[in-house]
């Protein structure tokens, strides 16, 4: 699949990969990616990524037409700089393991997804919302090579992950082997973006 690289001139090139075969972008909170710009819309496009290449619909926002129409349904190959208002992006291959991406994929208003919960999934919780997610639903975001950032997929603020369930007996070895094994699958999971 591929990815999308903005270039800064203070930390060298973003790299933003994703799991997911369509991502919204805008400067909503609710984006998959969120771009905070004066030129960019609240929901300004839906990219669809594919393995050589994305395609990028019209934003869902009927009050303010996309200024970049020329671009509407238009495919970007690998290689191709990508405008999203007056921010660009550079279209690269992802090094990453991705999901198998179906050949037609409708674009509509996004469904939330509901990840049923597992006694093995981590879970995070974030102070702002007060809520609890599982791994799956987590934002990351990070620089190439840097930190990778957990985020809350309501508010994007940092999540911390939730502690791990108390042991039904008094089995004290048990809770640290269970806690310490927890704790690598938490960061084991956390190392990727």
């Amino acid at each position: 699949m591929v990815k999308l690289v903005y270039q800064t001139i203070a930390s060298g090139p973003i790299s933003l990969e994703f799991s997911q075969p369509q991502i919204t972008v805008g400067c909503a909170a609710d984006c998959d990616l969120v771009v905070l710009h004066p030129s960019v819309l609240l929901r300004h496009c839906t990219l669809v990524l594919q393995e050589q290449s994305l395609i990028r619909h019209p934003g869902q926002d009927p009050c303010q037409p996309d200024s970049t129409s020329a671009s509407v349904g238009r495919e970007y190959l690998v290689g191709d700089r990508l405008p999203v208002g007056e921010v660009w992006f550079e279209i690269q291959h992802s090094q990453l393991n991705t999901i198998a991406v179906p050949t037609s994929v409708s674009v509509g208003p996004a469904q939330p997804v509901e990840v049923p919960m597992s006694e093995e999934a981590p879970t995070f919780s974030c102070a702002h919302c007060q809520k609890s997610f599982p791994e799956p639903r987590i934002k990351r975001i990070g620089v190439v090579g840097g930190t990778v950032h957990l985020l809350c997929p309501v508010c994007t603020r940092p999540v911390v992950p939730d502690a791990p369930p108390e042991p039904v007996g008094g089995d004290r070895l048990g809770l640290i082997e269970r806690g310490l094994a927890w704790w690598k699958r938490c960061r084991s999971k956390a190392g990727r973006c």
